[in-house]
């Protein structure tokens, strides 16, 4: 089976919903997945990697942003695109070497992690998973973090020795970019292969039996209800009808493309 750090968090927090959303690929009529944040992060991330294939000049990042029609709201729009990639070249001491890689490497079982770097650098010296976000990047400095021990392991099976992720927050508030280096021992990295491990097991269980048990805990979290709660909370009799009339399929979600 095939592994992404979504689809996992997705199966840790209810693995039903991981079920709804990556076995059959189910997105509700009507509901733009935060269409917004994509597009903006998209346009952001696209330009950065527009900056670094030119040799960093930026005239090709920031006309490619005056060009692109995106979803704009007051904190996430063109001009603070923008202000922030300007901001990045100002401040960026990375020596970019390669921009969107895909990567992959094997788990137990002949399981496989999939993913992809916004890039890989050189940074005082040692070369770095480099990542970029335009949302809260808190909770991913707590370890431990299922993508950014999977980056590092990725990486150091594409390059040798690699130091660690550097992530780029891209604060739309403040209109500034905070750098953090984040690194991993060899403990760190054992004890996250083992539980990953035991997790893909568990998945892989659930997939043969066709049972994706429900996590109650999990229908109402950051305040909102999950997408999947009609489906969950119907008998299951009633659930085809539903899915039917209530759910498209996302194929890009089946084949693991994001």
């Amino acid at each position: 089976m095939i592994f992404r750090s979504s689809m996992l968090s997705t199966f840790k927090a209810c693995p039903a919903k991981a079920c709804y959303k990556y076995e059959l690929g189910l997105v509700p009529y009507g509901v733009k997945r935060k269409k917004n944040d994509l597009e903006f992060g998209s346009l952001v991330h696209d330009a950065i990697e527009k900056y670094h294939l030119a040799g960093d000049d930026l005239s090709e990042a920031l006309a490619f942003i005056e060009g692109k029609d995106i979803q704009e709201t007051k904190r996430k729009n063109k001009m603070t695109a923008l202000a922030l990639v300007k901001r990045y070249a100002q401040k960026c001491e990375i020596k970019m070497l390669a921009v969107e890689k895909l990567f992959d490497f094997p788990l137990s079982d002949g399981n496989t992690w999939m993913g992809r770097f916004d890039g890989i650098g050189e940074w005082n010296g040692d070369l770095w998973v480099i990542e970029h976000k335009t949302t809260n990047p808190e909770y991913l400095t707590f370890k431990p973090n299922d993508q950014f021990l999977a980056y590092y392991i990725g990486a150091c099976y594409l390059f040798g020795e690699i130091k660690g992720v550097y992530l780029n927050n891209l604060d739309c508030d403040k209109l500034d970019v905070r750098s953090t280096p984040i690194t991993f021992n060899r403990d760190e990295v054992e004890e996250w292969k083992d539980e990953i491990a035991a997790t893909a097991e568990a998945y892989a269980t659930y997939k043969r039996l066709g049972i994706f048990p429900r996590n109650s805990g999990a229908c109402k979290m950051y305040n909102s209800k999950c997408c999947y709660y009609p489906l969950c909370s119907e008998p299951e009799g009633s659930r085809t009808v539903i899915q039917e009339r209530c759910y498209v399929v996302n194929e890009e979600a089946r084949k693991l493309q994001w």
